[in-house]
């Protein structure tokens, strides 16, 4: 792993990702379209926040993230093309999806082609489940919505190792997003947390295409 990081780095210095302009922003990571002057291709670079940068556990988050993408190959999950780092800050390289995440297709006149994507979602969360990972933040902003119709699952960053200690996560810490976490993740209880509570989210992303708002809304997180 260490030799492929050194090789990302190389390969950065000399220019193989040419940063064009942010497409996303979220608590830890932003992200990019890039091109890769190798292969020809634009791709999605991911990095940590400068300001979350270093941070112990947010450097140990990001590696759970690409080691996890890694584990899946599937039609409907975002892929992960190269790990590496610049300058000491670490980097993901990802499939390029352009289109709309699908609380951006919220709310919709007809829910019908939603409904068709989330039985593809349903799909490639079954995929994540067989390779031993929890995803734990399923919701509207991780599911892509290619313009070709096809969609994506993105976003492994919390994902849990099934039967493999959990030393980022404590019992009592509460990982997700508020309005789609399960019962037992909402407490805290996350030795409880299987593949049960991903199913618990893909519910709750149904509710939300059917009335157009989440099963759970408050003026705050803790609400």
């Amino acid at each position: 792993r260490a030799a492929r990081i050194r090789d990302g780095m190389r390969e950065n210095e000399r220019g193989r990702y040419e940063i064009l302009e942010e497409i996303g922003r979220g608590g830890m990571a932003v992200v990019h379209r890039a091109r890769d002057r190798r292969l020809g291709r634009f791709v999605a670079i991911k990095r940590i926040h400068p300001e979350a940068f270093p941070n112990a556990q947010a450097l140990q988050r990001f590696q759970r993230e690409a080691e996890a993408a890694g584990r899946v190959t599937h039609p409907n999950i975002v892929a992960i093309y190269d790990v590496g780092e610049e300058n000491g800050r670490p980097f993901l390289v990802l499939e390029l999806v352009q289109g709309q995440t699908l609380s951006q297709m919220l709310p919709a006149n007809d829910v019908r082609p939603l409904l068709e994507l989330l039985v593809k979602v349903a799909a490639a969360v079954q995929h994540i489940h067989e390779q031993g990972l929890i995803h734990r933040d399923l919701k509207p902003s991780n599911i892509l919505c290619a313009t070709s119709g096809e969609v994506k699952v993105t976003d492994f960053g919390i994902a849990k190792v099934v039967d493999a200690e959990d030393k980022l996560t404590m019992t009592g810490a509460v990982l997700g997003t508020p309005g789609y976490m399960s019962p037992e993740m909402a407490q805290g209880m996350s030795a409880r947390v299987d593949g049960r509570s991903d199913v618990y989210q893909l519910g709750a992303i149904l509710y939300e295409l059917l009335t157009g708002r989440p099963p759970f809304t408050g003026g705050s997180s803790i609400e």
